[in-house]
């Protein structure tokens, strides 16, 4: 494998000034990119079009309930954060 990197013609004809200039706007933008990331997700509420409570911001797809679903849920947050400190019990990517 080659330690060679081809650049573009138009990047070929620019200044190292130019060249260094463009390497930290690129690691300006990553950087940003990167904060992004690692912001925690904000919590959002919808009520969908089937009149169910969609929450979002807690993974890929929203968690959708409907009215009495949520009351039961909540009826139960005791035994859910009681479950919580159980063993073996993982938070994401881990």
């Amino acid at each position: 494998m080659s330690n060679t990197i081809t650049l573009k013609p138009q990047v070929t004809n620019l200044s190292n000034e130019q060249l260094i200039a463009m390497l930290m706007a690129e690691r300006e933008k990553t950087a940003t990119l990167q904060a992004k990331l690692n912001q925690p997700r904000k919590i959002t509420l919808k009520v969908s079009e089937k009149g169910a409570l969609s929450l979002y911001g807690l993974g890929r797809f929203p968690v959708s309930l409907y009215r009495s679903q949520w009351q039961s849920l909540l009826a139960n947050v005791k035994a859910i954060e009681e479950g919580l400190t159980l063993p073996g019990l993982k938070d994401k990517g881990e």
